[in-house]
């Protein structure tokens, strides 16, 4: 590094300093690559990512810090956000929905090709960034911002999701997502390569979890390509993995309160087999409880994959409050006898031995021998969720 640069550098804050040498010696790679097969519209879109990099570069020295505990990671590579764009398969009268939209460096692709583009952005700042770009690119009128928490917020209609998703957030979403009450085609999402892997993961693969089995009974999961850590400003700390999730025709008919405290259950200890699993007396004395709440609400209906999130949140809310007492209560001589819990014991371990269960794990099992094993808890009278909400067992269109 030159003496007079190095000078002015010296003036500049440390914390500005760092972005500018990364964006410097980013901009430096792209000039090194091979340009021999470059279409020139190719090079002219390259040329103004240099001056839109270079543009988050005067912005940040406007006092622009980007949070790294928020997941803030800009992806400045334009080839990979060319590539994103691209396999989105985005229709010129799609509206795509894009959460966490930053300055825009994936939004102005995306209003380019789509007839709108609704950006959910819960930071005001990149906000202001984001108007400012798209209104120098006269497309202000194919945007619609809505500022605040994706995770709270209420979605319009939409036809695909394209999106760089938080890490702190990425569970939460993606379930909503695939679970809210819009029919989507699709979801390319750029995700940390660690969470991408588990959601890609299958029965025996250590990664397998809860949330590839929930995500996976209503949606497929395809991986597109990683993408690394030096494509971001700030750089993170690990790589990232683009993946499309589409959802299947048909899913099966099962009540989704009930399912997913069923696998909440199992993917506790999902090593352990099924049999040690169903031993544990408060897991036991906690189905007996449930069961009981159960027969104040009648029967349980079908659930298609569009849920009711509000409900949901708030039922959340008051099973977490009721969990704190509830082994309390089970343990209380009126709420249930050893002789009731050794029956009840009985009653699962029947179950299982006649099914062939007993001694299978969670962590191999596909989707459809949990539902199996669901369905045979069920007929026995045994159940996983306390209570149904009106309004949420109807079956909903496409």
């Amino acid at each position: 590094m030159n003496v007079p640069l190095k000078n002015q550098l010296l003036s500049i804050p440390k914390s500005i300093q760092f972005y500018l040498i990364q964006s410097i010696f980013h901009l430096n790679s792209l000039r090194e690559l091979p340009t021999t097969t470059v279409h020139p519209r190719a090079r002219r879109r390259n040329s103004e990512d240099g001056k839109k990099i270079r543009n988050a570069e005067n912005d940040m020295e406007g006092n622009l810090y980007l949070y790294k505990s928020k997941g803030q990671h800009l992806l400045t590579n334009p080839r990979v956000l060319d590539t994103i764009v691209r396999i989105s398969q985005i229709k010129s009268t799609d509206t795509v929905l894009e959460i966490g939209p930053g300055t825009g460096n994936l939004t102005i692709r995306l209003l380019e090709v789509a007839k709108k583009v609704v950006a959910v952005e819960i930071d005001k700042r990149m906000v202001e960034i984001l108007c400012k770009r798209v209104s120098e690119h006269g497309l202000h009128e194919k945007l619609d911002i809505l500022c605040g928490d994706a995770l709270k917020a209420k979605f319009p209609q939409f036809d695909l999701v394209v999106a760089n998703i938080p890490c702190g957030i990425s569970s939460p979403l993606v379930t909503k997502l695939v679970y809210g009450a819009k029919p989507f085609r699709s979801l390319t999402l750029l995700l940390q390569k660690e969470f991408a892997r588990r959601l890609l993961a299958n029965p025996r693969d250590s990664e397998y979890n809860r949330l590839a089995v929930n995500v996976k009974l209503a949606a497929k999961v395809e991986f597109v390509m990683d993408v690394r850590k030096r494509d971001f400003l700030p750089c993170p700390k690990v790589d990232s993995s683009v993946v499309i999730i589409r959802p299947k025709a048909e899913i099966p008919s099962v009540n989704l309160d009930e399912w997913w405290a069923f696998t909440r259950t199992c993917f506790s200890n999902k090593n352990k087999t099924l049999a040690a699993i169903f031993k544990q007396k408060k897991k036991v004395m906690e189905l007996i409880r449930l069961s009981k709440m159960r027969g104040f609400h009648g029967e349980y209906g079908i659930t298609s994959r569009y849920y009711d999130f509000a409900a949901a949140d708030e039922e959340e809310e008051e099973e977490e409050e009721e969990e704190e007492t509830s082994h309390e209560q089970s343990c209380h001589p009126c709420f249930g006898s050893e002789k009731d819990l050794s029956s009840y014991k009985e009653r699962i371990n029947k179950v299982l031995k006649a099914n062939g269960f007993e001694g299978k794990r969670p962590s191999k099992l596909p989707n459809e021998e949990l539902l199996n094993l669901l369905s045979l808890l069920n007929q026995a009278g045994i159940y996983f969720h306390g209570r149904t909400r009106p309004g949420m067992l109807k079956m909903k269109g496409n």
